[in-house]
This record gives structure tokens, sequence and C-alpha cells, in this order.
């Protein structure tokens, strides 16, 4: 999930280092905490990338959670 952490950050929460590229108008962090699958018909349009900075942090966690 990708959110704007106005409650607070939390443990585990991965910075968007780039939110022009991602698409976002604001700081915005990945918590991969609250992850979750959706189908493809639930994707309406596609709003940017992340980088591979951010998508290694990202593998990185999960395999923690996940080995």
């Amino acid at each position: 999930m990708i959110t704007t952490a106005k409650s607070g950050k939390r443990t585990g929460d991965i910075a968007v280092t780039n939110l022009e590229r991602a698409g976002l108008p604001e700081e915005c962090v990945i918590r991969v905490a609250r992850i979750a699958t959706v189908s493809d018909a639930q994707i309406h349009r596609k709003l940017g990338g992340v980088t591979p900075k951010d998508r290694t942090a990202v593998t990185s966690l999960l395999k923690q959670y996940a080995p």
C-alpha cells in the first residue's frame, strides 16, 4: 500500500524517493505491512512507477516476512 502516512510513519515504511516518477503529488511511503493483491480489472490506470532502489528496498523487506 502507498500512503501519505499523515497519521505517522510505522516500522517498515519505505519512503518513495521519486514522487514525480511515481505520479504522486506529495510525500508518500510504501507500507509493506499493508500489502494487498488486486486483479487487473480493479486497476483503472497507471499513475507511475517506483524506482529500482525503492523496489529493491520493498523486496528486501518482503523477504524478511516471507523468506
